[in-house]
């Protein structure tokens, strides 16, 4: 696992593999950019996640924010 603690920005491919340990996929994280619950910063075709809006992410998720989302999908952290 690489170290995430000193990286500003991951792609989505790192997100998932380092941020989450793979336990979300690449495609549930696209569709979570969609929706809109998490931002990023393109650069041409490269899609950035701040290490802030992970945690962000994650805090409002576990906090139950994202309690009605839980119920709607397969998401699980």
């Amino acid at each position: 696992m690489q170290q995430t603690e000193k990286r500003k920005y991951l792609s989505v491919k790192e997100a998932a593999k380092d941020y989450f340990d793979n336990l979300i996929s690449i495609s549930t994280l696209y569709n979570l950019i969609n929706k809109g619950k998490i931002k990023v910063i393109k650069l041409g075709t490269k899609t950035l996640i701040p290490i802030s809006e992970l945690n962000s992410y994650c805090n409002n998720y576990l906090k139950g924010d994202c309690h009605e989302q839980q119920k709607n999908s397969n998401i699980h952290i």
